[in-house]
């Protein structure tokens, strides 16, 4: 039996074990490590890319969880003018807030007028009871830069439609 592994019921578990790790570590042809050289690359650039997913998703996630977050307040308190200005303020400080929670963005992203708001409603001046309200938002978000490689910018839009409920 050549294998490189053979079961002897005879030898207790501790010997086998360190015959096996003998048989292992006897073995220098050096396959192994140029396969994993070879690899190597891919599953770092793979590992990073992940991580650059997730960072993106975790930023969206905040951004979706701020608009809706916007929208419910504002259908549940709108303000006494119906002004679109005034609405968009209000929802800025909402959302702002959500996205200041998230540990990938820093405060330059939200100060560098990269968050547009814009509420739009059918109105003269004033709001009606069961009047609905749309919200589109736009935050261009871009991933840190490492030298030598530029940043990469994405472009997350959210849109939400909201209701004004009567008390």
């Amino acid at each position: 039996m050549n294998r490189w592994f053979s079961f002897t019921p005879d030898l207790p578990p501790g010997r086998v074990l360190r015959r096996l790790v003998q048989r292992f570590t006897a073995d220098r042809s050096g396959a192994t490590a140029i396969q994993a050289m070879a690899m190597m690359p891919l599953i770092l650039i793979s590992t990073f890319g992940l991580i650059k997913a997730w960072e993106v998703m975790q930023v969206r996630e905040s951004l979706h969880t701020g608009t809706y977050e916007a929208v419910r307040y504002l259908s549940l308190y709108p303000p006494a003018v119906a002004s679109e200005d005034e609405w968009a303020t209000i929802a800025r400080r909402l959302i702002e807030n959500e996205l200041k929670n998230n540990p990938w963005i820093t405060r330059t992203d939200l100060f560098a007028n990269s968050l547009v708001i814009d509420v739009t409603f059918d109105s003269s001046g004033e709001y009606e009871c069961k009047m609905d309200f749309e919200m589109a938002v736009a935050f261009n978000y871009e991933m840190a830069s490492v030298k030598p490689f530029p940043g990469v910018g994405f472009h997350l839009n959210e849109k939400r439609r909201g209701e004004i409920l009567c008390r």
